[in-house]
């Protein structure tokens, strides 16, 4: 059985955000609006490609200072338009 562990705050967490690379420089902007809207002023860093071509990951690290912040980025995050989904 594995063991679930409990984060604890504050956490730096590092996100990966997989986006299509047809619609990169849209889905760059729409990412970094979300971030700045929640306050984050982390630098976003374009992550490698998917073998195929159609993916680009983003990153970024934040600092949470609880989980109910955590959670609300997330899920604003991954129903953001261009995001396929975070990491």
């Amino acid at each position: 059985m594995i063991e679930k562990q409990e984060l604890k705050f504050p956490v730096a967490w590092n996100y990966k955000i997989i986006v299509a690379d047809d619609n990169q420089e849209e889905a760059e902007k729409e990412v970094a609006a979300i971030l700045k809207k929640n306050g984050i002023d982390s630098p976003l860093i374009k992550g490698n490609a998917s073998k195929n071509g159609k993916f680009i990951t983003l990153k970024v690290t934040v600092a949470f200072n609880n989980k109910e912040s955590m959670d609300s980025l997330s899920k604003e995050l991954s129903e953001a338009k261009h995001v396929k989904f975070i990491l």
